[in-house]
């Protein structure tokens, strides 16, 4: 997925924390540390097809949200 794809799908730049954690509350992702990456995931609802890995977070966060966007399609 490109960045400009994650973009529209997520509808946020997530420039900041702020932005960020905001989408963690609202879409209840769990987040975890995984050999120096980070997976967001939102299987509890999605299934476990729905999960990012990224050495930055933000962008995780962001990639995640965009798969939940696609899955609600």
């Amino acid at each position: 997925m490109t960045d400009t794809e994650i973009t529209l799908l997520c509808r946020l730049a997530l420039d900041d924390d702020a932005q960020a954690m905001a989408l963690v509350k609202e879409c209840r992702l769990h987040i975890q540390e995984l050999n120096g990456d980070w997976c967001v995931s939102a299987a509890r609802f999605y299934g476990d097809d729905v999960e990012a890995f990224s050495n930055n977070l933000n962008r995780a966060i962001c990639e995640c949200v965009a798969k939940m966007m696609q899955e609600k399609k």
